[in-house]
């Protein structure tokens, strides 16, 4: 599955069946072999590193808004943070920040979100702040667990899932490298640690099925096939 919130609600679900699991009898057991996630959060402080770093590595913003995020945006609230965030989205312009290099998505128009009811949500608090703890609770279970990012997202970025999983101290199995889909094309890159795997897909937003079916397809078949 992939959504910025399922980085919550796919961990903390799995972490409650696995917890069941063990208390109830066999009968009652839910088969849950692993889990798939695609650009979700983990960890408010590298997320909002990767965030930072992804504006600027991408050539969105400015040098001077970068180090300001760095020094102002440490817990995300602090009136010199706001500025700096408005500062951001005056320089990056009007984009699709879930996918950078497409189209602009105007379904989130004032005048849409009034015709369909309003009013839009901007904001939404049932989430902690980090899901490190759950993430080793997984791993320590042996359940298999694949991180995937679109390389185009710039919600939940890569940069921002890489740093979060580096905060997981896991050995490397399976060092950096590329994979193909189905037509032998690089879709992306993949690296396997002691307890997850992560992948990239190439010119995928935040929605990787939506933006890249077939590569998303293949990644997950690569899944169920224990090839990962």
């Amino acid at each position: 599955m992939f959504g910025l919130i399922i980085g919550f609600y796919i961990p903390e679900l799995s972490d409650i069946i696995i917890k069941k699991n063990m208390e109830g009898d066999s009968a009652t057991k839910i088969q849950l072999k692993g889990i798939m996630i695609g650009n979700g959060i983990m960890n408010d402080d590298t997320d909002l590193k990767g965030s930072n770093d992804y504006l600027w590595s991408h050539a969105l913003i400015s040098d001077e808004t970068y180090q300001g995020l760095v020094e102002h945006c440490k817990n995300y609230s602090s009136p010199k943070c706001d500025d700096y965030q408005d500062r951001v989205e005056k320089e990056c312009g009007k984009i699709d920040f879930s996918n950078i290099y497409g189209p602009l998505c105007s379904s989130n128009s004032s005048t849409k979100t009034k015709s369909l009811g309003g009013p839009f949500i901007n904001a939404w608090k049932d989430s902690p702040t980090t899901m490190i703890p759950i993430y080793r609770r997984l791993i320590a279970s042996g359940l298999r667990i694949l991180l995937y990012s679109g390389d185009v997202d710039a919600v939940v970025p890569v940069s921002g899932t890489r740093y979060s999983i580096d905060a997981l101290n896991l050995k490397v199995i399976k060092h950096w490298s590329s994979w193909v889909d189905d037509s032998n094309e690089v879709a992306g890159y993949q690296v396997v640690y002691d307890g997850l795997a992560f992948a990239t897909i190439r010119d995928a937003g935040h929605e990787v099925p939506k933006c890249q079916p077939c590569r998303a397809l293949a990644l997950l078949k690569m899944f169920i096939a224990n090839l990962y």
